[in-house]
């Protein structure tokens, strides 16, 4: 019964986290706005705990915070498959020394 109820509580932390960086998220993208329209300087600091904001709920939810590369998982796969494809045969050749 302990364990349930300190893993419902870690569950509902996990939960209020989730919602105060999603309001900061939120409320950074509403001050940068406002900060475009008046002409402020301060739109970077904004931009800057947005951005923080936004990565420390994307971890918490196990998303990623960045995206690298500009190979699909098809090609992947695709090279996958043929690479298991040559894994199984074998090649004739002579050897030269």
């Amino acid at each position: 019964m302990l364990r349930l109820t300190r893993k419902r509580s870690c569950e509902e932390k996990k939960d209020q986290f989730n919602a105060g960086f999603t309001r900061l998220v939120e409320r950074g993208i509403n001050h940068i706005e406002q900060c475009f329209d008046n002409q402020e300087v301060s739109a970077m600091e904004a931009a800057k705990i947005m951005g923080i904001a936004f990565d420390k709920r994307q971890i918490l939810n196990n998303q990623p915070t960045s995206i690298s590369g500009n190979v699909s998982n098809d090609a992947l796969k695709a090279l996958k498959d043929q690479f298991e494809a040559l894994a199984g045969k074998t090649i004739d050749a002579e050897r030269i020394d």
